[in-house]
């Protein structure tokens, strides 16, 4: 009878935390800190260059003053952002057709509720 802390397909003596497949090696379990070693300095939104040395005080500071982190596209070559507040016309078109096929259930009395979208210019 084989011991139950070697493995039956490759005798690799099994210790607690190794996978128990081949090859063997064991889970990592790791901490994200919320710490900015040195901390950043920002300028937005405060009267001067504040540092901050996590991104918790950041947040903190911010909500104190009524803000928040917020993201905002940075035009036609931002690289980072795509504009998901100004869809074109064939999403705008095809979302329309997705909203207005209803669910299918056994009930008849589900009817598809009726939506407009309509495609607002920006100034």
């Amino acid at each position: 009878m084989e011991s139950p802390d070697l493995c039956p397909a490759c005798g690799h003596e099994m210790q607690i935390g190794d996978f128990p497949f081949c090859p063997h090696g064991s889970g990592v379990q790791s901490v994200i800190s919320d710490e900015w070693v040195g901390g950043r300095v920002f300028e937005n939104g405060f009267d001067k260059p504040t540092r901050f040395f996590s991104p918790s005080e950041h947040r903190a500071a911010l909500a104190a003053r009524g803000l928040e982190i917020r993201a905002k596209w940075a035009g036609v070559h931002d690289k980072v952002m795509s504009r998901w507040d100004a869809p074109d016309a064939t999403t705008l078109a095809n979302a329309a057709i997705l909203l207005t096929r209803g669910r299918k259930t056994a009930d008849p009395a589900d009817e598809p509720i009726p939506i407009t979208v309509t495609k607002v210019a920006r100034a």
